[in-house]
């Protein structure tokens, strides 16, 4: 065990008698958690997975998995968790971090089993060093704007720092995968305050609302598509939500449309806007007043600063880099985070990715803005909007939608052009209206935008 991470075993061993995992499969206590990590570290052991091992596993809110992924970073391995919501390939995820084993879930034996005859491919400058450093670490993948997902690499030493100030206990409902930031953040935070996991066995609406009536689950991490699903699906009237006491939402915009119904629907809950990167976790925030989407960062160890617009973020719990593009540094260690923000003293409203910002003509027009707006129309259940390509004007706005009742196209279109007007400038009218057959979120329960002619 690496000795920088001893706190951690320490930390869990005082809740042994609680609850770690709650599923409608099984409940597992603390003990049981870390009995499982001593199975998976003997695994890791007879198996030569050590120091510098990069070691990519099927990520799940099981106790194998949770138990593996701990045993990786007490013996100062290299974890790369992986999904079936990954933005990733598992070929191309091996490629790039060079991944010296692959464990795999055996559903029939019930446990992680190495996959059989793979190369150790020679290690990455990084992890040569942290290996030197007997320092365990953490790759997490996120979508390039090349098409190619970066490698962010973490110290495990650094990453879990922030986590030893203990949280309260609360029952968190995790939806958000592994492999994703804000999964890991939300995992952490719970096991290391002693609260217990909640993991529905499925992401649909019906097995969220019953898991968390069934465990009285408390904190409700997601992103705003998703939360817009749930409102939309009826689970709020369906099921008793009522021991819900905060729900965080990041990973987009938070439209103004969808965080009026939540405060409709759960008066008595807590609805707080969270802020964070692949590049840096998510650092503690806190909303100006309950339901904003005007935020700002207050945690020990996170610096921000705004440049031309743009949020730059410096952390102590910052990657190393990536394995396989240009490191977003720049001066000091400060990240460029290309997200466009307004200011209100020392809080922040995110407008968008600059990125994802439509030049009409020579005017700014943020995606989020548009869906605002028609998200506020009768019949409509979700939005999704792009910049489309126009030989005069650089681009115009094309808007695609999805119903809740069949509609004409023809109907839909005059009723759109209608409802924005006085809401939204000329140039942030669609021009461009379509209606989908199909969700507007990818498995990250995140809008996709990527969508250009």
């Amino acid at each position: 065990m690496t000795s920088s991470l001893t706190w951690l075993t320490e930390r869990l061993r005082q809740f042994e008698d609680r609850p770690a995992i709650l599923s409608p499969s099984a409940t597992l206590a603390y003990r049981d958690l870390l009995d499982a990590r001593f199975d998976a570290e003997a695994l890791l052991e007879r198996d030569a997975a050590g120091p510098g091992s990069v070691v990519l596993f099927d990520a799940e809110y099981t106790a194998p998995s949770l138990a593996l992924f701990l045993g990786l970073l007490l013996r100062g391995c290299i974890a790369v968790p992986f999904t079936r919501s990954s933005v990733t390939t598992r070929e191309q995820a091996m490629e790039i971090a060079g991944v010296t084993h692959d464990y795999r879930w055996h559903s029939q034996t019930g446990r992680m089993v190495l996959q059989d005859g793979h190369p150790a491919p020679p290690p990455h400058p990084r992890i040569a060093g942290l290996a030197r450093e007997g320092i365990g670490g953490l790759i997490i993948f996120t979508s390039g704007s090349t098409g190619t997902p970066k490698a962010s690499l973490h110290r495990a030493d650094r990453f879990l720092h922030k986590f030893r100030e203990a949280k309260p206990a609360l029952r968190t409902l995790l939806v958000l995968p592994l492999d994703h930031m804000a999964g890991l953040d939300s995992l952490l935070y719970a096991l290391t305050g002693g609260g217990s996991i909640v993991h529905p066995g499925a992401e649909n609406p019906d097995a969220i609302g019953s898991a968390i009536q069934v465990f009285q689950a408390e904190l409700l991490p997601s992103t705003p598509s998703f939360l817009n699903v749930l409102l939309l699906s009826g689970v709020f009237e369906q099921y008793d939500l009522s021991s819900l006491r905060i729900i965080t939402y990041g990973a987009e915009v938070m439209p103004p449309a969808t965080l009026s119904r939540l405060r409709e629907t759960l008066p008595g809950c807590r609805l707080i806007q969270k802020y964070g990167a692949t590049e840096f976790g998510s650092p503690p925030t806190r909303s100006r007043e309950d339901g904003s989407v005007w935020f700002r960062i207050h945690g020990k160890g996170f610096e921000t600063r705004v440049v031309d617009g743009i949020l730059w973020v410096r952390s102590e719990s910052s990657m190393v880099g990536y394995l396989n593009a240009d490191d977003p540094f720049g001066e000091d260690g400060w990240i460029n985070t290309g997200d466009q923000v307004e200011t209100d003293g020392d809080y922040f409203r995110v407008l968008g990715r600059r990125s994802e910002m439509i030049n009409v003509g020579g005017q700014k027009v943020y995606p989020a803005d548009v869906e605002n707006v028609l998200l506020q129309m009768d019949n409509v259940e979700d939005v999704m909007v792009r910049g489309e390509q126009n030989p005069l004007l650089g681009k115009t706005i094309a808007a695609t939608l999805r119903l809740r009742e069949p509609e004409t196209l023809a109907a839909l279109r005059t009723r759109v052009r209608s409802h924005c007007q006085g809401k939204l400038p000329r140039e942030a009218v669609p021009v461009r209206i379509e209606i989908a057959d199909e969700n507007l979120w990818n498995s990250r329960f995140k809008k996709t935008r990527n969508k250009e002619s």
